[in-house]
């Protein structure tokens, strides 16, 4: 199959617009989206831009608008598939791009040491820190930099960590998110006697925003009151002590704020 253009990313802009990488041109165009008229081209022949220095990119992946008339992409810099010898290395990639001048600049670039050829994939992702996250494509890489970038020749002054992926794995994009586990099974309990008192085990596997446990308690399995209203959450599962006999308990789970996120179901006591 011949590809010409080999569009491997469309970011939605301000004002209907929207950023298209095409591989294969070396070219990314921004396009009214209502009208399908090109801004703008950068990149590739014909381009609206000339290069600054260290500014020129091939084979990109992952183009996105950036505030203040900048762009970032991942420059693979390779290849011409299967066997093609390499423009550049590959790295992460911020333009500021002059409307007057039509003229693109590199204010932000992020290379890998040792260096890298990624021949596809990869991405660029801005923090809200200001640092930057890179995925580094075919090659088996991510890493995250401090947001003032670097150069080639002093590729990891600002590199904040590396981490390289097992085996032949390798990532078409990587991101760093916060991660919320929410899981759709209710928490754990476990009830045992322990010396004329009660002991109730909670957890909750998967569960990111459980900070305390409730426990309930009563003689009847459907008339049950908190006995213990706050206990810190302490690691995988948390072990909370009380006198109340039961013998039929539960535990809920409780966020940051104090809210019940999940109930457990009634365990009895056993032992």
């Amino acid at each position: 199959m011949w590809d010409a253009f080999h569009i491997n990313s469309v970011d939605e802009g301000p004002d209907g617009r929207l950023l298209i990488s095409a591989r294969n041109m070396w070219a990314i165009y921004d396009v009214t989206k209502k009208s399908g008229k090109v801004r703008y081209q950068i990149g590739g022949k014909k381009s609206d831009f000339t290069f600054g220095p260290n500014a020129d990119f091939y084979w990109q992946h992952d183009a996105r608008f950036r505030p203040g008339n900048r762009i970032s992409m991942f420059d693979d810099g390779c290849c011409d598939l299967p066997d093609g010898a390499p423009e550049q290395r590959s790295h992460g990639l911020i333009l500021s791009l002059d409307f007057r001048s039509h003229r693109a600049k590199a204010v932000k670039t992020y290379y890998h040491q040792p260096p890298l050829e990624s021949p596809t994939q990869g991405n660029t992702q801005a923090l809200s820190n200001g640092n930057e996250f890179i995925g580094w494509g075919q090659s088996p890489y991510y890493s995250e930099y401090a947001g003032a970038g670097n150069t080639e020749a002093n590729a990891s002054w600002n590199l904040l960590y590396d981490a390289k992926l097992p085996g032949s794995d390798i990532s078409y994009r990587a991101f760093r998110n916060k991660w919320i586990g929410t899981p759709s099974y209710p928490p754990s309990a476990a009830a045992r006697s322990d010396g004329g008192h009660s002991v109730v085990h909670a957890s909750w596997n998967g569960s990111t925003q459980t900070a305390a446990w409730q426990v309930l308690a009563g003689s009847d399995p459907d008339s049950l009151s908190v006995v213990v209203r706050h206990a810190p959450r302490s690691g995988f599962e948390t072990a909370v002590t009380t006198p109340t006999p039961g013998p039929y308990f539960k535990v809920r789970a409780l966020d940051a704020k104090g809210r019940v996120i999940g109930d457990s179901r009634v365990v009895k006591l056993s032992g």
